[in-house]
């Protein structure tokens, strides 16, 4: 389905009380200069701000997947996984920032050395 909108990428990010460093790892992959993805956000149980947080977030691309008890990095990223229908999959943590080109160096690496 994201295919026939031209996205090629989901970015998953497992959130579990991540408060203070999600604005800013949010803001590192919103602000990417490869724009066709989508962040699939999964809170995994927070307990902190970080669920009042991902509530204000108003970008197209972003989606959130509540879970309402902890179930861990692993399960968090399963459970987003089974929602992606993209050509690529990338990984980001809630207290990492990307630089500006990560996901444009990473598909164009990838679409210059295909399996």
């Amino acid at each position: 389905m994201a295919e026939r909108r031209g996205v090629r990428l989901s970015v998953i990010m497992p959130v579990h009380n991540a408060m203070p460093f999600l604005p800013d790892a949010i803001a590192s992959i919103i602000s990417q200069t490869y724009r066709a993805f989508r962040l699939l956000i999964v809170d995994d149980g927070s307990t902190d701000d970080s669920k009042d947080y991902l509530k204000t977030l108003s970008d197209a691309r972003v989606s959130v997947i509540s879970s309402p008890k902890r179930c861990g990095q692993g399960s968090a990223r399963n459970l987003a996984l089974a929602q992606c229908d993209t050509e690529y999959t990338a990984f980001m943590d809630a207290d990492d920032v990307s630089l500006p080109n990560r996901l444009a160096r990473q598909v164009q690496f990838l679409d210059e050395h295909p399996t």
